[in-house]
């Protein structure tokens, strides 16, 4: 009687844990999105359940014309496999099909997303306006659509490049407060002055790297440069980097 008892509680608990791998496998086997952009390849769209952005390849079959704003409709297949980037990737063998739910969804797009989606840091355009033993001028032109509003902070660091090809920050003065000369114009343009004479001194022959960043971290710059033994100065392209 007792083996009966625990073979039927054996047999409820496997149909338990079937059916609940069966209503799992039915909830991930869709998403509804909101299209953000549309490609003639892929859609990258914004989940309504968590806000999740992902990046997904339209299958090869498709026949509809997607834009922005749509509200939409993912089929997986039994053995899709979702890639955890940033967004997340979804490939055309992963996807059964596409269907359009809504020519407008009711939900709207944060502008974060739309941030998030359409800057590059190609659009990101940075000027050396003057470079000197004891300072840096530099001019930020964010060229993006979707640009955020913001800020210099007056954070700021100058490394000297050492015999192993790394680099470390200059000794300098923390009794004096770093401060930087900030212009910002009506296009959004910023044009910025760094002046280190009194942190980290005139800087003598070297390998050096500046870097500086946002108030909220949404660019990272980083100018290389060099000064040989008579002072003159040479600098590569200025590089940049969006973070989200």
């Amino acid at each position: 009687m007792k083996n009966k008892r625990k073979i039927l509680i054996i047999i409820l608990l496997i149909t338990i844990c079937a059916l609940g791998y069966i209503f799992i496998r039915i909830d991930n086997s869709n998403m509804r999105g909101v299209v953000i952009k549309a490609e003639e390849k892929s859609l990258t769209i914004m989940d309504v359940r968590d806000e999740g952005l992902y990046y997904v390849f339209i299958p090869e079959n498709n026949k509809l014309q997607f834009k922005q704003g749509q509200e939409i409709l993912v089929y997986f297949n039994d053995y899709a496999i979702i890639e955890q980037t940033n967004p997340a990737i979804i490939g055309t063998e992963d996807i059964e099909k596409i269907r359009i739910l809504k020519e407008k969804s009711n939900v709207e797009i944060p502008r974060k997303k739309l941030e998030r989606v359409y800057s590059t840091d190609e659009k990101v355009l940075i000027t050396i306006d003057e470079l000197s033993l004891t300072g840096i001028s530099i001019t930020i032109n964010d060229t993006n659509e979707f640009k955020r509003e913001y800020e210099h902070s007056n954070a700021y660091i100058v490394s000297k490049k050492e015999s192993n090809g790394s680099y470390n920050e200059l000794e300098k003065n923390t009794n004096i407060k770093t401060t930087i000369n900030s212009v910002i114009d009506n296009k959004g343009t910023i044009r910025n002055t760094y002046n280190w004479e009194n942190i980290y001194g005139k800087l003598d022959s070297g390998e050096y790297q500046f870097k500086t960043s946002t108030s909220d971290h949404y660019i990272n710059i980083f100018i290389d440069f060099s000064i040989d033994e008579n002072g003159k100065i040479t600098y590569s392209k200025p590089k940049c980097g969006l973070i989200f």
